[in-house]
């Protein structure tokens, strides 16, 4: 069986895996298997722990390519802030 995506959540108020974190909020990482890259769905409530989380599942957030948020509450774009900061010191880095 050919997988096409690979869904993972990196952000919840409950969090069964040792190392990661908790908070209040929601954010998934998808790889898609086409395009050879990840899009974060949400950004959960608190950067901090969406950032250790991304490093615990040890993917690069510039391989990130896509942010999608499904509604402008804290609790699903409150991360967003340290995404787009991450993201314009990587491209100031690589220009």
């Amino acid at each position: 069986m050919n997988l096409s995506f690979e869904i993972k959540v990196i952000f919840d108020d409950k969090c069964p895996k040792p190392g990661f974190l908790s908070g209040f909020g929601f954010s998934a990482l998808v790889y898609n298997y086409f395009t050879d890259n990840f899009s974060l769905f949400d950004t959960g409530g608190n950067a901090n722990i969406l950032i250790h989380n991304i490093n615990e599942f040890n993917v690069d957030i510039s391989a990130i390519k896509n942010v999608i948020i499904s509604h402008n509450h804290h609790d699903h774009a409150g991360g967003l802030d340290i995404y787009f900061k991450l993201i314009r010191i990587l491209r100031f880095m690589f220009q």
